[in-house]
């Protein structure tokens, strides 16, 4: 059995609601306590039943349901934001057409400046 499946697949799995990084252990025995020898020698010899198993646990499932919740409020930030665009390009435009016009009136300043210094 490839040891690294049960230990990123699992080994930050924990009870819902909890922000802990500690395992629930109990989850898993409760799942594979009833299995045979031979079930449980499947299990180690096959990394896509035991992956499987450990996707159907409830703390995956909850971990799975945080992840779409996240993934669909990102979605949702994103157009959000993206909306934003068309006026925040036209007060970006307006900032600098207003920076050029004030750079002018600075020079028209200090042309006359030096007219009056004359």
């Amino acid at each position: 059995m490839n040891q690294n499946i049960l230990h990123s697949e699992y080994l930050f799995i924990c009870k819902p609601g909890m922000m802990s990084e500690e395992p629930d252990y109990g989850a898993v025995l409760g799942l594979i306590s009833h299995l045979s020898k031979d079930e449980l020698q499947d299990l180690v010899n096959n990394d896509e039943k035991l992956a499987e198993l450990l996707k159907d646990l409830p703390q995956m499932k909850h971990l799975a349901n945080q992840q779409e919740m996240l993934l669909a409020s990102n979605k949702s930030l994103a157009e959000f934001n993206l909306g934003l665009e068309p006026k925040l390009s036209q007060a970006k435009q307006n900032l600098i057409a207003k920076y050029e016009e004030a750079a002018q009136l600075s020079e028209s300043v200090n042309t006359l400046k030096g007219q009056v210094g004359k």
